[in-house]
């Protein structure tokens, strides 16, 4: 009886560990929005990062309006995106909203507008992605499978944004 007991535990965790395993592999940004390149319309983004210099608090801040596509998709102009891979977190499982990020220092915010609804996102120099989709209640919670998708992002919007001061 105790041998059977002990099965039982250790395969229930070996199928925990799957799933968990199973629910945080990597994935793409298209595939954990539930979209295809050519269903993004058009995209809006925006690069805030905070400095200080000699007691005074400012905000650099690159931005990049109104992205519509010609008859070309419009996310293969940003190369990082199709190379991103991102890990859902488990609180995602539990209903619970992302909630904010608290001590980054650069944020990356976006939205991309797509056929028939829009996806609002904001990732952060930490690695972490907070999704705003409109088939969930909440937003959710993803953090980069690879540390340089966000710099590369950043340096995207760095070159082709428009800088504000």
């Amino acid at each position: 009886m105790k041998k059977r007991a002990l099965l039982s535990l250790v395969l229930i965790l070996a199928l925990l560990a799957a799933l968990y395993l199973w629910y945080t592999r990597p994935r793409s940004f298209l595939a954990i929005t539930g979209t295809s390149e050519n269903a993004v319309c058009s995209a809006a983004l925006l690069l805030l990062e905070p400095w200080v210099d000699d007691g005074q608090a400012g905000q650099d801040t690159w931005e990049l309006q109104d992205l519509s596509p010609a008859p070309p998709p419009l996310m293969p102009s940003f190369p990082s995106w199709k190379k991103s891979r991102w890990r859902a977190s488990l609180k995602n499982l539990l209903g619970l909203d992302a909630g904010s990020f608290s001590g980054f220092s650069s944020s990356l915010q976006g939205v991309l507008g797509l056929e028939e609804r829009g996806v609002f996102f904001t990732a952060v120099d930490t690695g972490q992605l907070r999704l705003s989709l409109p088939s969930s209640p909440h937003s959710l919670l993803f953090t980069a499978a690879d540390g340089s998708t966000y710099q590369a992002l950043a340096e995207y919007l760095k070159e082709y944004g428009t800088f504000r001061e």
